[in-house]
């Protein structure tokens, strides 16, 4: 062959206008490219991932024993904490079942003045301050039905009148406000709720008629305004199931519903489905009752898988968005909440006890610095102290004070610590404080000290949210 023939060959292949190829500029920069991307693609995923996942600061609570103060009687009833103008620092009164009432410096356990009852003490008592009397009552209730009004010595006001309902009397009772002045209104267990003048002790009205006449009464009431006539009403239950409201006026009967499971958890007043009030009620087999107090009738009403003996805490989000938690008596801790009136209810069980031991006590909600943290303090019937994070129901501190436990406990800041402090009362027959602190400690940067830098941040300023950034 002729090489020149050859040469012509070769350039019509190579150089010849007609075999080019046009170059798609696109598809080649999508071949090279594209691993870029997905290179990219997959570090700017993995960053978000391991922002929102990552390790948050160990954040715990640690409950130390602040005191121990033995009163060698056992205590069921709730304590209380009163503060006097004089004084200004706290003062922690109780009753055991011997009858005799315990007034303790709340700050160092110290005891202050005993007064001793007819009968034992198993009503919760409580304080409230009187229009005659320039300083906080506390008032007692034993079970003989007789009530005592202390002044801030420990001395009565007036001896208990024989005219009174005879009656033993477990339940807490309750102040209301009257156009005439303030009663005080008690029901025992004989079903009898009468009201009391708390000056001078005489007897203002009593219902010996009513739906809960011969039914035993261990819940302590609740005062809302049914009738719109400026006057607190009373709604009581009976450990048989009957509801009954009664006029703060004058002690007639308003209304009275039977919800047919037996009560022992005391009704709480909230306004959860409406912008209205409305009572809860939760029964020892697990019900709960919903009940529009105005009309006396039910509104809903929602079945727990356990018993529930105390009383239930109720957080209200807003006004048709509320949080219950109940515990129950194996252990369990239920919350449920209500979004609106036309919505179920969700019900979900938030803890459970490894040994599924009751829960005599209710449940309590504290907050820290200026409500950043919510925790739920639940107190097992053995003694088992147990603090949880509201949001997330994750255990941040335990505690066991080797002792049967029935009163709720109290959460207070009695020493102006900026933390609060955990009263306690046992069956064992001591009464316990236990200080809350976190861990680590919180420091400040001009090294001052952990109680100042507290003070100094209990208004919730910036610093103290930088020290705590797991709040």
């Amino acid at each position: 062959m002729d090489k020149r023939n050859i040469n012509s060959r070769l350039q019509d292949t190579f150089y010849s206008p007609s075999k080019k190829t046009k170059v798609n500029y696109f598809a080649w920069f999508q071949k090279k490219y594209l691993l870029i991307f997905l290179f990219a693609g997959l570090i700017v995923s993995a960053s978000f991932y391991f922002i929102l996942h990552r390790k948050k600061p160990v954040y715990s609570l640690s409950l130390n024993l602040l005191y121990k103060t033995a009163v060698f009687s056992k205590i069921y009833a709730t304590p209380f904490l009163v503060e006097y103008e004089n004084s200004q620092h706290y003062f922690l009164g109780a009753g055991d079942v011997y009858g005799t009432f315990h007034m303790l410096d709340a700050v160092s356990g110290k005891k202050v003045y005993h007064f001793n009852t007819d009968g034992a003490i198993v009503a919760p008592p409580f304080s409230h301050k009187f229009s005659f009397y320039n300083e906080p009552t506390p008032i007692i209730t034993d079970v003989k039905g007789n009530h005592y009004l202390l002044d801030a010595h420990g001395r009565y006001f007036y001896l208990p009148r024989t005219e009174y309902p005879r009656g033993p009397v477990k339940a807490k009772p309750v102040v209301i406000n009257n156009p005439s002045g303030q009663f005080i209104v008690i029901g025992n267990s004989s079903g009898n709720v009468y009201a009391v003048g708390p000056e001078y002790g005489f007897l203002e009205w009593q219902n010996e008629t009513s739906q809960l006449k011969g039914q035993e009464i261990v819940a302590s009431p609740c005062a809302v305004d049914i009738n719109g006539d400026d006057c607190d009403d009373v709604i009581f239950c009976s450990v048989p199931g009957t509801i009954s409201a009664f006029d703060g006026r004058n002690g007639n009967e308003i209304w009275s519903i039977h919800s047919g499971f037996d009560i022992k958890a005391s009704p709480v007043i909230a306004g959860i489905t409406r912008s209205a009030p409305e009572v809860l009620i939760t029964g020892m087999n697990g019900s709960c009752l919903i009940i529009d107090p105005f009309a006396g009738k039910k509104t809903a009403s929602y079945a727990l898988k356990s018993s529930c003996v105390a009383t239930p805490w109720v957080h209200l989000k807003s006004i048709r968005h509320a949080i219950i938690l109940t515990a129950s008596a194996d252990g369990v801790v239920y919350e449920i909440q209500f979004q609106s009136p036309d919505t179920n209810a969700q019900i979900r069980e938030v803890y459970r006890d490894v040994q599924r031991l009751p829960f005599r006590a209710s449940p309590l909600v504290f907050s820290l610095n200026n409500h950043a943290f919510q925790g739920v303090l639940l107190a097992r019937s053995d003694g088992k102290i147990t603090i949880l994070n509201l949001v997330d129901y994750r255990i941040y501190a335990e505690f066991n004070i080797q002792g049967e436990i029935t009163a709720t406990p109290l959460v207070a800041d009695i020493n102006s610590s900026g933390l609060p402090e955990i009263i306690i009362c046992s069956e064992n027959g001591f009464i316990y404080c236990l200080s809350l602190t976190t861990l680590p400690p919180i420091r400040s940067k001009s090294n001052s000290s952990y109680k100042e830098f507290l003070t100094s941040s209990k208004n919730g300023n910036v610093l103290f949210k930088r020290r705590l950034p797991w709040f």
